[in-house]
């Protein structure tokens, strides 16, 4: 099953602070709602001080059912799901709702981790070991 990633990103003209929030819908579900959100525009408030507007980029893209493991897979949305909801609720949906059932079927999906690592330097080569016997690039 194919999974729709809807992603916001905003950054501040004079201060660069950024904001970036994702969520995810299984792709009949966005199919149901894609209709009610096509205008969705976010504005994030503070990003350049005090009283300041920015308008966030709304990036939605389809994954493949078989290039879901190409992928590290965190949903933290606050900021959208709280717009989208809006725009979704009077037709009977509600986004928590439709996320819950795509972040339920991610769980059993062998996607991407991020991983940072401190380690002593006399320790580098016995990582090198480690990470060649698991076929993983460095």
């Amino acid at each position: 099953m194919n999974i729709v990633r809807i992603k916001g990103y905003a950054c501040g003209y004079y201060s660069d602070s950024e904001w970036e929030e994702e969520i995810y819908l299984l792709e009949d579900d966005y199919n149901k709602i894609k209709d009610l959100i096509e205008d969705l525009t976010i504005y994030i408030g503070e990003l350049d001080g005090k009283y300041s507007e920015t308008e966030a980029d709304i990036e939605i893209k389809i994954v493949k059912e078989n290039e879901l493991n190409k992928y590290s897979w965190s949903s933290n949305g606050e900021i959208l799901v709280d717009e989208i909801n809006e725009k979704i609720y009077n037709a009977g949906y509600n986004i928590g709702e439709l996320t819950d059932k795509a972040d339920k079927m991610l769980l059993n999906v062998d996607g991407m981790v991020n991983i940072n690592l401190t380690l002593n330097k006399s320790k580098l080569e016995k990582l090198y070991e480690c990470l060649d016997e698991l076929k993983i690039n460095y």
